[in-house]
């Protein structure tokens, strides 16, 4: 497992590779298919306060199965691995972490040295969702009990046909959206119009029939930076898996507002034309969800579905599907804005009709 910065709620668990108490290799990417996951991390051997919480783990175990996968890591050798697997009558993978690759990755009060034991609970897609410590003994395991019951109700929804869009939820918190949308007042905006060549700069055509949006540009290389490692490591991995697309760079990001006082919109258009386009997908992260009235996606080819993201979702969409940002009726609507490249140099390419709209 490679080197990464340590785990935050609404990050990707990383996928590990561990030999489980059968001698055998789990694969998180491969054990985890489409449940919430229940990850128990133990580092050291269990005192008496984390052997009844593994006990109580291993209690509830049958219960819990048919709601997220069960797993649980320790750092101790192999062999010990096994032992404490066969000891508490875990039928569920228990893997060995020598090297302490998970416990580096958890936040530093998860784990207090020198014994301590944690749980983490993801979505059905790995995003973390909890980190609980141990101290809460017995109520801990109560508590993740309830919110896998919680996440189980209800029957599946039966769906119309759909966008082949991609939904990312909790990119952002709720602090991180407030401070974008401050940083679009604060930072001073403009009038944003659409491109007529490959070569004219963003804003250089306006016109009102067409879209009606004002953007701030974020140019604060700190500012940049955080969003983009936030983008790289929540956004990028699910591009991929999705799509099969290597993003090799990320165009700057925006801060876009839509207004009712206007009534802001941008007509149904395509962000790509040419068959290598340079831009190869687009992320519509709204920031103020709760706030507006209107101003919902649609994707028209596929269908009448409006698409709003919950503050801080994201929408990620191919370039070339033909998309629209319907009036705002009511407030304003902010949106987070970027595109995702391919290869450095393709261009826009020329291959296939006109240049791309902004």
């Amino acid at each position: 497992m490679a080197s990464i910065p340590r785990l935050e709620i609404n990050d990707f668990l990383p996928r590990f590779q561990l030999l489980n108490q059968h001698g055998r290799v789990s694969d998180l990417f491969r054990h985890a298919l489409g449940k919430p996951i229940l990850l128990a991390v133990l580092r050291g051997t269990p005192g008496p306060a984390e052997s009844e919480l593994l006990r109580g783990f291993a209690a509830e175990a049958e219960r819990l199965a048919p709601l997220a996968h069960l797993m649980m890591i320790s750092d101790r050798p192999a062999a010990e691995t096994a032992q404490l697997a066969a000891d508490f009558g875990f039928d569920f993978p228990v893997m060995s972490d020598e090297a302490g690759q998970m416990t580096a990755l958890l936040p530093q009060d998860a784990l207090p040295p020198p014994v301590a034991l944690c749980f983490l609970l993801t979505d059905a897609n790995r995003r973390v969702l909890e980190i609980l410590p141990s101290a809460g003994g017995v109520e801990v395991l109560a508590s993740l009990a309830a919110k896998l019951t919680a996440a189980a109700a209800g029957p599946a929804e039966i769906v119309r046909p759909l966008a082949p869009v991609l939904y990312l939820p909790r990119v952002l918190d709720p602090a991180q959206c407030r401070s974008l949308i401050e940083l679009y007042h604060s930072g001073g905006n403009t009038p944003t119009g659409i491109k007529r060549s490959t070569d004219e700069q963003l804003g250089g055509f306006q016109n009102k029939d067409v879209k009606i949006r004002r953007d701030h540009v974020i140019t604060d290389p700190a500012r940049a930076r955080a969003l983009g490692d936030i983008v790289g490591k929540r956004v990028v991995p699910e591009i991929f898996k999705a799509f099969s697309f290597r993003v090799k760079y990320v165009k700057e990001f925006k801060i876009g507002r839509y207004g009712a006082d206007d009534k802001g919109f941008f007509r149904p258009h395509r962000d790509n034309y040419g068959e290598r386009g340079g831009r190869r997908f687009a992320m519509s992260l709204n920031l103020n969800s709760e706030d507006y009235e209107g101003g919902n996606l649609t994707f028209p080819e596929y269908g009448p579905a409006l698409y709003r993201p919950g503050s801080g979702d994201a929408v990620v969409f191919s370039c070339y599907l033909v998309h629209e940002a319907l009036p705002v009726t009511r407030g304003a609507r902010y949106v987070l804005l970027t595109f995702f490249y391919g290869e450095e140099g393709e261009g826009d390419g020329g291959q296939g009709g006109p240049p791309p709209q902004t």
